[in-house]
């Protein structure tokens, strides 16, 4: 049975000196953006650094659709500002921090951004990916507790699964628990969840299979994805005897290998079978292996595309993350030109196995991306002319472009 370590993290509210809140003597000027008609999503909640890379700096934006108007939530100290989204509200992970910190923010205005609260079960760089587990997920003992948002995070830099509660009552505290797994990773390997996939009962977890030091990323040929039942509660399911798939076993549990050895997250989930995709870069050894993998998470099984699709070839290597295409066959990655070191926004049809390049960035920092699949619009963030840019795509063409004071590095896509 899998077991939840009984170590409860209480979160006490307090403003941390690095990435804390800093209070403007008077209220920004909101930006004029490009308005998105017809768009399915109120808007996106960009965490931007600094235009100069070497400030700390950043600030939160709430990007409008409807109006195109771009106003400041919140400015920081945070080096790693990740933006994730939970119902109605941004979390705001400073993950620069050797210890994280957590702020909630409220985009459209109705609550003041909360203090940060320091998540000590994570490490600096915490998290990578979340999913809500509130329905069926969570036990929970206080008769109010139903009304609680409980999140599963990955956080690979701790090498662990995390239980966040947050509470529906402002007077009660944040709540990280560490989840104890049960999967089957060879001797010395450390587990490192990086994306999440919640289906119904059925959570899936990405492990990378890289060993990763302050200096290198190196391939252990351990890629695989797990899957938790998060009704029982977070009992491993593992693959039968003599199956390729995944059904309900109990105890430890092995996963299903996956092609590419640096996977961090699920693609196109809104498809109904995401796709897992992964470049390699040189340094990451003779074990990395590139590829795109399909899961069906109804049948538990995981599709090889890699013989159809180019991505073995040394063009391209890993440079930040991949992003949601404008259908479940199309993914664009931020790259690396292994020729020129360029790095390059590129766009890959999974179904055709061809590759174009959609942009070239002009320096080495990480930039924020995200699909707005209900009006097929890509938002990349940039840099240029000394400030931060929002440049907006359809079908790999640029549709306009705004600035920013700072570089979008983290987007994040919430519902009306």
């Amino acid at each position: 049975m899998f077991r939840i370590q009984t170590l409860t993290v209480v979160l006490a509210l307090f403003l941390a000196s690095c990435g804390g809140s800093s209070n403007h003597s008077s209220t920004p000027s909101p930006i004029q953006g490009i308005a998105i008609a017809n768009s399915a999503y109120a808007g996106a909640v960009i965490a931007a650094r600094a235009a100069d890379a070497n400030y700390p700096g950043s600030s939160v934006y709430f990007y409008e659709f409807a109006t195109g108007q771009v106003t400041e939530m919140l400015a920081t100290e945070s080096r790693d500002p990740g933006v994730f989204i939970a119902g109605q509200k941004a979390l705001i992970f400073h993950r620069g921090n050797s210890v994280p910190t957590l702020q909630i923010l409220d985009p459209f205005g109705s609550t003041a951004p909360t203090s940060p609260v320091p998540l000590d079960t994570m490490a600096e760089g915490d998290p990578w990916d979340l999913v809500d587990i509130s329905a069926g997920g969570a036990s929970t003992t206080s008769s109010t507790a139903s009304k609680d948002s409980v999140l599963l995070v990955a956080a690979p830099k701790a090498g662990k699964l995390i239980t966040l509660t947050l509470p529906d009552s402002t007077e009660d505290q944040i709540k990280a628990t560490p989840v104890a797994d049960a999967f089957e990773l060879p001797q010395g390997t450390s587990f490192r969840p990086t994306g999440l996939l919640r289906d119904r009962s059925k959570v899936w977890v990405i492990h990378q299979g890289l060993n990763v030091s302050e200096n290198s990323a190196i391939a252990n040929g351990t890629q695989a994805i797990y899957a938790l039942d998060v009704t029982d509660p977070f009992a491993p399911i593992g693959t039968a005897p003599g199956s390729s798939a995944l059904s309900h076993r109990r105890g430890s549990a092995p996963g299903l290998a996956v092609t590419g050895s640096a996977v961090k997250h699920f693609s196109n989930k809104k498809s109904g079978s995401p796709l897992l995709v992964s470049l390699c870069q040189d340094e990451m050894g003779a074990q990395c292996h590139s590829g795109i993998d399909r899961l069906n998470p109804t049948a538990g099984n995981i599709t090889s595309l890699t013989t159809t699709t180019p991505l073995q070839s040394d063009a391209y290597g890993f440079f930040n993350s991949v992003i949601d295409g404008e259908s479940g066959q199309i993914v664009y990655v931020q790259a690396n030109k292994k020729d020129t070191g360029t790095k390059m926004l590129i766009r890959v049809d999974v179904s055709t196995g061809g590759i174009s390049e959609v942009m070239a960035y002009p320096d080495e920092r990480l930039y924020g991306a995200v699909m707005d699949d209900s009006t097929q619009t890509l938002l990349v963030g940039n840099f240029a002319d000394l400030s931060g840019e929002m440049k907006l795509y359809k079908n790999s063409n640029t549709v306009g472009s705004f600035a920013l004071p700072a570089v979008p590095y983290s987007v994040a896509l919430i519902t009306k």
